[in-house]
């Protein structure tokens, strides 16, 4: 930590955000569901350790899938008030705006989206159990399922697949990669189908690392959506990719901690905040 911020004049630092891929509950403080590697702190919990990391400073711990929806809600200016955003990374997490709030703050534990299951028969995923969105279509596991639609040049080594190749692949029409795109789009509309039903928002902001799939897997989810979700919910929900850069959640992490946490009239302020 000293080296970090020997880096920096003490003077012009404001604050600190810890941002995490993982769900964190203030109430045990403990954080879970992460694709982390994290080493075990045994008894010891990982909240104390933070402040005590950075004791001259206001520290943030904030979740990542939130400071990318808020990034998107403050930087490009969206006037819909209901409106979800789905990170896809190593990992598939949610966050939802209701009437203009984030539902949970950053704190990522209100929703669990990348472990809808989509096909209970489906492969196991690393929580228990079986054909979670997180296990079918998250970029750790393309590469392993497009061995099964069959072989491309683009799409090799199975365990380095990214999604940038498979949509570079399907510019080319690739056949392994527009019948993986078709089946992932299928799977992600159920799921999105399902969400739709429940809060009604109206914009689906796909974000991370999914719109280097391309305007084909967009387009594929669009028109499945519309055979699977409530006609008249689905008909009234935008869904598209995000605009900002794949690490935006940095500077919504920022402007976060600025609208949220921080305070301008506090001569030396101080303290630990969850999401």
């Amino acid at each position: 930590y000293d080296s970090l911020l020997s880096r920096y004049d003490s003077r012009q630092i404001l604050g600190i955000c810890v941002v995490v891929s993982a769900m964190i509950d203030a109430a045990r403080e403990e954080i879970y569901s992460t694709t982390l590697s994290l080493p075990s702190l045994g008894e010891e919990k990982i909240f104390p350790l933070l402040p005590a990391a950075f004791p001259e400073y206001p520290v943030a711990f904030l979740e990542d899938t939130a400071c990318f929806a808020y990034a998107e809600k403050v930087y490009t200016s969206l006037k819909e008030n209901n409106f979800a955003f789905i990170n896809f990374n190593r990992g598939i997490g949610a966050t939802l705006f209701i009437e203009g709030n984030m539902l949970g703050k950053a704190s990522g534990s209100f929703t669990q989206f990348g472990h809808y299951s989509v096909d209970p028969e489906g492969p196991l995923c690393v929580c228990g159990n079986h054909g979670c969105l997180e296990a079918l279509i998250s970029e750790h596991n393309i590469g392993r399922r497009a061995a099964a639609f069959g072989e491309s040049p683009f799409l090799t080594p199975p365990d380095r697949v990214t999604f940038a190749d498979l949509g570079r692949a399907a510019l080319y029409r690739d056949p392994t990669a527009m019948k993986l795109l078709a089946q992932m789009a299928r799977e992600l509309a159920l799921a999105l189908g399902n969400l739709i039903c429940i809060v009604n928002p109206s914009l689906i902001i796909l974000g991370g690392k999914i719109p280097a799939l391309g305007d084909y897997f967009l387009e594929q989810v669009r028109k499945d959506l519309k055979s699977i979700g409530f006609r008249k919910m689905v008909d009234n929900v935008t869904v598209r990719y995000s605009t900002l850069h794949s690490d935006s959640f940095l500077s919504g992490a920022m402007r976060y901690y600025f609208d949220i946490h921080y305070s301008f009239t506090q001569e030396n302020p101080s303290g630990f905040y969850v999401g």
